[in-house]
């Protein structure tokens, strides 16, 4: 007896069975396959092109992300450059309210500022760019680890 898709053998020098790796087969020989077996097979054959499709390149940016050596000194740089545009436009205000005001500070007051605006950027940045390499370092170790940042 053939059943279609079984018999992969044109010649017929096999028996039919011989190709059926599951071995479900009746008493007659013919492959027996029930309901369960034939939702169960279909399920996997989904579940796995989802994860080919889906699972896998997603696992793979992360693993690439979490291995990524240059990573914390990129988050650690940006951090520095904002930290320090913000401080430019800070002292970018305080000189124009200074002219609204009509304030007009002395040499000795306007290098005192500058000196303590240059201080306060220069640890503003340090901070900011140790807090954001520490933090990269550990999403990194998260991901690695299976962290939940929730």
């Amino acid at each position: 007896m053939f059943t279609p898709g079984i018999n992969t053998d044109p010649g017929g020098a096999r028996p039919e069975w011989y190709n059926d790796p599951v071995g479900f087969l009746t008493s007659s020989g013919a492959p027996q396959y029930d309901n369960t077996s034939t939702a169960l097979a279909s399920l996997s054959r989904a579940q796995w092109s989802q994860a080919a499709s889906m699972m896998y390149p997603l696992q793979n940016q992360l693993i690439n992300f979490a291995e990524n050596p240059l990573y914390a000194g990129q988050q650690a740089d940006k951090a520095g450059l904002d930290t320090g545009q913000a401080f430019d436009t800070l002292n970018t205000n305080m000189q124009q309210q200074q002219s609204y005001q009509g304030l007009a500070p002395t040499p000795a007051q306007q290098a005192a500022q500058s000196k303590t605006m240059a201080l306060d950027k220069s640890m503003a940045v340090a901070g900011s760019e140790n807090q954001a390499r520490q933090a990269a370092a550990r999403n990194q170790q998260g991901v690695l680890t299976g962290f939940s940042n929730g």
